[in-house]
């Protein structure tokens, strides 16, 4: 049964994986978007400058056009004043040097005429082919255009489906997990009788049999007992990892002084038995829950005192600082510490790295989920062989004096 309830919280991670995906995948699509309309929209501009010079050019030709016509109209003159001439220089031989001198200087001028009148025409040809030239390449920026239009609209279509999916998938999971937890909550909680019945039968067992049973017979039983209170203790700390997930109260003033002392009179006998030493520096009031709180301290405490050598004194030092509007909690002990190696490990659940030291390997994962209920962060600071600092982030209390 925990081997499915690991499987489930795997799946979930992998849909979560794959809705990240989708997300990246449109984040991109969106800036490839952005940048094509900046391309377009600089293309645009330039088409519109050119487009501009083209209505100077023009209004520079209308000048030329009109001294072609005045030309023109000289030519008629001209061609007037030649013919009257003629006339006098067929009445008046004197006359007529006077004239063809005159005839050659008009039609020099006529022929300049004509030359700036073709100058003029040609290069209204070219500034006609380079307008004709702007409209096309515009026709095709404008193509262009409504290609990417179309693009960024069938991609925000797209977008908006993805987001719609990624919303249903989210409640899916949400929902998904909500009986996920409930069930494994009603299978730990029902386990838990069928594994008294095995420990409580055994021990009768035990006891009926008294004398009569061999070593081998005995050291079965015994297996039979350890292994059944080892599953219980499993179950229950199960049941407490799903009810810390469950949660969902509201968040209130917490005085952590008093939470610590609630969890050090839970953890009294273990206390004296071991004989530890706690120095207890000032702590601050925060926003939180006060019962997971308490399960908060009693696990890190307890698991400080646990991992002290035999025969040595447990030394475990409590104390808060502040940064910003979080509060950084630390719990220190001189305990046989953890290799760099294990520290993201043991936060997960049923991670075991002190194979000689007793417990079910969820009390972590518990305090984690605990923290991580109350928005804040929970890492340790270790070597092994010197020690162990576990921090985790807890939000001011806006009520705090």
């Amino acid at each position: 049964m925990v081997a499915a309830v690991l499987g489930a919280f795997a799946e979930c991670d992998e849909v979560e994986g794959t809705l990240a995906l989708i997300g990246r995948r449109v984040r991109a699509a969106n800036t490839k978007n952005i940048e094509m309309l900046g391309q377009l929209t600089l293309k645009i501009h330039q088409l519109e400058t050119l487009n501009d010079e083209c209505v100077i050019m023009r209004g520079t030709l209308a000048p030329i056009d009109r001294q072609i016509e005045e030309s023109q109209a000289e030519i008629v003159e001209i061609t007037i004043s030649l013919a009257l001439r003629t006339q006098q220089l067929a009445e008046s031989t004197s006359e007529r040097n006077g004239a063809q001198a005159d005839l050659v200087l008009r039609t020099q001028q006529l022929a300049e005429s004509i030359t700036e009148r073709n100058g003029a025409q040609a290069d209204l040809v070219l500034r006609t082919q380079q307008l004709a030239e702007s409209t096309t390449e515009r026709n095709g920026a404008q193509a262009d255009l409504v290609l990417r239009t179309q693009q960024l609209a069938e991609s925000t279509t797209e977008r908006n489906g993805a987001q719609a999916d990624l919303v249903l998938r989210t409640q899916q999971l949400t929902e998904s997990n909500i009986e996920l937890e409930q069930f494994a909550y009603i299978a730990a909680h029902d386990l838990q009788e069928p594994v008294r019945t095995v420990v409580s039968f055994s021990q009768l067992l035990q006891r009926h049999l008294g004398d009569s049973l061999d070593a081998m017979s005995r050291e079965y039983l015994s297996f039979i007992i350890t292994g059944a209170n080892r599953m219980g203790d499993q179950l229950r700390d199960l049941m407490s990892y799903l009810r810390v997930s469950g949660e969902q109260t509201a968040p209130v003033a917490v005085g952590l002084a008093e939470v610590v002392k609630d969890a050090c009179d839970n953890l009294r006998n273990l206390i004296n038995e071991r004989g530890a030493n706690l120095e207890i520096g000032p702590l601050p009031t925060v926003e939180g829950n006060r019962v997971l709180l308490i399960e908060l301290f009693q696990n890190l405490l307890g698991n400080a005192i646990k991992f002290t050598s035999v025969g040595c004194t447990p030394r475990i030092k409590i104390s808060a600082h502040r940064h910003d509007d979080l509060w950084h909690l630390a719990v220190r002990d001189q305990g046989i510490g953890i290799a760099p190696e294990y520290h993201q490990q043991i936060f997960n659940m049923f991670e075991r790295i002190s194979l000689g030291y007793s417990g079910t390997g969820i009390g972590l994962a518990v305090c984690k989920g605990i923290v991580e209920r109350l928005g804040g962060r929970i890492w340790v600071e270790s070597e092994e062989g010197r020690g162990a600092t576990f921090i985790f982030t807890l939000r001011d209390s806006p009520t705090a004096v």
